[in-house]
């Protein structure tokens, strides 16, 4: 059974204070996971989860593909793509970052980066032996800068370190460009497909039937299909994708809530304000009150 995650579950599950959620981050070391059936759970977070291996190896999955993790590689899931720790040494040390859908929105190439097809398909990454000290000194400083209280300014300062993270992550990234990577089996590829569809098209095209042709499959077993592997049927992976997109638009623009239902191709405001709140609990003003 897959969890869906967001970051205030994240820091009661790992019993957290809830004063250092700041800028949307979370960081947690291994050992702090306060329940070993966690790391074995399928689940889905909201944001982005970066895993920094310090020492040891794990075996995982992400997006239906397995990965070998060993030390000094990082293992990037992005915004709701399933991750599944399937084992782990028994020397393991990992520190977890995770950043919320509202930290990674309002940075525009910390987007553009989550939203590469390159990094959905290779979401493992190699530091290269010289490297790896220095990324192993920053990442366990930031860790413990994070449950520190040095500083009034803390979360302007979390959020400047955890930029130049992201430039090494992506630095890092670039170098294995010219890789290629192959999803392993056939299910695979048309979940695969489905989200590159569904995250181009859903705003104008929330007919099932439109992304099985184009999958060359019947609606209902492409519903089943992604019923049974991600958690969620192909009508819910589309809902999701119009809401994330109805809430950047609401988070990051001045629009108005009729320009917003007019952008996501709603026949009126009324029906867009229904469609949010069902899935929601806010209305779209509400959502935009509550930030």
């Amino acid at each position: 059974m897959t969890s869906f995650l967001d970051l205030n579950q994240l820091y009661e599950l790992h019993q957290l204070d809830s004063s250092l959620k700041g800028e949307g981050v979370f960081i947690v070391d291994h050992k702090d996971v306060p329940t070993r059936q966690y790391a074995y759970s399928r689940h889905q977070f909201e944001g982005l989860l970066l895993g920094f291996v310090l020492r040891g190896t794990m075996k995982t999955q992400v997006h239906f593909s397995e990965y070998e993790v060993h030390q000094g590689d990082v293992i990037l899931a992005l915004p709701h793509l399933m991750i599944d720790v399937i084992a782990e040494s028994e020397d393991i040390e990992i520190i977890t970052i995770g950043l919320s859908l509202d930290f990674i929105s309002s940075i525009p190439h910390v987007w553009e980066f989550v939203n590469s097809d390159k990094v959905r398909l290779n979401p493992l990454i190699h530091f290269h032996s010289d490297k790896q000290d220095l990324q192993r000194e920053f990442i366990v400083y930031l860790q413990k800068f994070y449950h520190s209280n040095l500083s009034d300014k803390k979360n302007e300062i979390l959020r400047h370190h955890i930029l130049a993270l992201i430039h090494m992550v992506v630095e890092a990234h670039r170098e294995e460009e010219n890789q290629e990577y192959l999803l392993k089996d056939r299910s695979a590829t048309i979940i695969d497909k489905f989200y590159t569809l569904v995250s181009k098209y859903a705003v104008v095209q929330r007919d099932i039937g439109f992304y099985a042709d184009k999958l060359n499959l019947t609606a209902p077993y492409l519903t089943t299909l992604l019923a049974q592997k991600t958690g969620k049927s192909a009508l819910k992976w589309i809902d999701h994708v119009v809401i994330l997109q109805a809430k950047s638009l609401l988070k990051t623009t001045d629009l108005s809530v009729k320009e917003i239902s007019n952008r996501l191709n709603f026949n009126d405001a009324s029906l867009f304000c229904r469609y949010f709140k069902r899935h929601t609990t806010l209305s779209p003003n509400g959502f935009r009150r509550q930030l």
